[in-house]
């Protein structure tokens, strides 16, 4: 990963969230939930998170049901629910 995690990050959630669009959800998932492991919970917060939850949230219902889409969702709650322990 190049020293710029943010716009490495970013570039490949965009990447995911095109994939999700074009009908490919399983890679999108993959996609987006491996980008995030390769971050640290410090380096997924803020906006990145929030992109996270923007590829889920363009889910059908359906679709957020699936085992990849929990598995991202996981991820993400960890980094909001420490964020918000933190900031209590």
């Amino acid at each position: 990963m190049p020293g710029d995690y943010t716009d490495w990050a970013m570039t490949r959630l965009d990447r995911a969230s095109c994939l999700t669009h074009n009908g490919d959800t399983s890679d999108a998932l993959a996609y987006a939930t491996e980008t995030l492991a390769n971050l640290t919970e410090s380096q997924r917060r803020g906006i990145i998170t929030l992109r996270g939850y923007e590829i889920l949230n363009a889910l059908s219902e359906q679709q957020q049901t699936l085992p990849a889409a929990n598995e991202l969702r996981d991820l993400l709650m960890l980094t909001t629910d420490r964020k918000e322990v933190a900031g209590s």
